[in-house]
């Protein structure tokens, strides 16, 4: 089927990807989520308010502080073949001061991009991953 690689949110890391790794898999999909980033760290974030108490209590102790360079760091991907398809999922359910909305627009300005929303919260992995996998696999199957 397909390789996802996934380059995971701030605040964040691989761990945060346990409910999707059973779907994907089942899905007949390859995952990779490498853990990133290294250089002085922001304040962890809270957890958007959609998420429940239990995977809160999950995912708090897990969190740490967010390496800034992740934020400042120009990825730059060399290749004589053409570039993979690139999608972005904007999640529609952001409080005051939204700072995704940014990246949104900009994939849907640019090309070589398609751009998706769910109404959702910023982590769609922890608080719907049946409704992200499915959001993936109209992705992967160009619906």
């Amino acid at each position: 089927m397909a390789a996802i690689v996934l380059a995971h949110g701030a605040w964040s890391a691989a761990w945060a990807w346990k409910k999707m790794r059973p779907l994907i898999g089942a899905a007949g999909h390859e995952f990779f989520s490498p853990t990133c980033g290294n250089g002085w760290k922001l304040p962890i974030n809270p957890m958007p308010p959609d998420t429940a108490p239990a995977d809160v209590a999950w995912a708090s102790p897990r969190r740490r502080p967010q390496p800034i360079k992740t934020f400042e760091q120009k990825l730059r991907l060399e290749s004589k073949a053409a570039p993979p398809p690139r999608h972005y999922i904007y999640a529609k359910r952001n409080g005051p001061g939204d700072v995704f909305r940014q990246f949104g627009e900009r994939a849907r300005s640019e090309a070589g991009w398609t751009y998706h929303e769910m109404d959702c919260s910023h982590n769609p992995h922890i608080t719907c991953p049946e409704a992200l996998m499915a959001q993936l696999s109209d992705i992967m199957t160009g619906k």
